[in-house]
Formats: structure tokens, C-alpha cells, sequence
């Protein structure tokens, strides 16, 4: 598990290389939805860099929400 600086870095290093200060709010919830993982993270945010929408945030941040984790 990573502390949240260093998650919100892999966040940004995934999101077509965006400085950290230049994430939107959502990825702040997006890291603490995945729990500060860092494949949960790079997966989520290889899933937004491939997202053209400007809702991408939002919308990987609502099916991470949505989702049955539990096994």
C-alpha cells in the first residue's frame, strides 16, 4: 500500500504523464477507492488515460463505487 502523495504520482504518471497538481478532485477519491494499491491505481489510471471523454474521472470513479469486491 502506498502513502496518497505517492499514490496521486502514480495516478498522474498513468494519465498520459499529468503533473500531480493538475489531477482533478476525483482522483484523490479514485486512490482511496482503490485502497492506495499500486496495481488497482495503474490499472485505473491506464482505464482513464484510454477514456477521451472529459467524464472519465467521474465515470471510473462511479464503477469503482458500483463494484462487488468482496470474494
Amino acid at each position: 500500500m502506498l502513502e496518497r502523495p505517492q499514490s496521486l504520482r502514480l495516478l498522474a504518471e498513468w494519465t498520459v504523464k499529468r503533473e500531480q497538481d493538475k489531477l482533478p478532485d476525483e482522483a484523490a477519491e479514485v486512490a482511496q477507492e482503490c485502497g492506495d494499491l499500486p496495481l488497482a491505481l495503474a490499472m485505473i489510471g491506464a482505464m482513464v488515460r484510454m477514456d477521451k471523454r472529459p467524464t472519465a474521472w467521474c465515470d471510473a470513479l462511479a464503477r469503482l463505487r458500483r463494484a462487488d469486491l468482496a470474494y
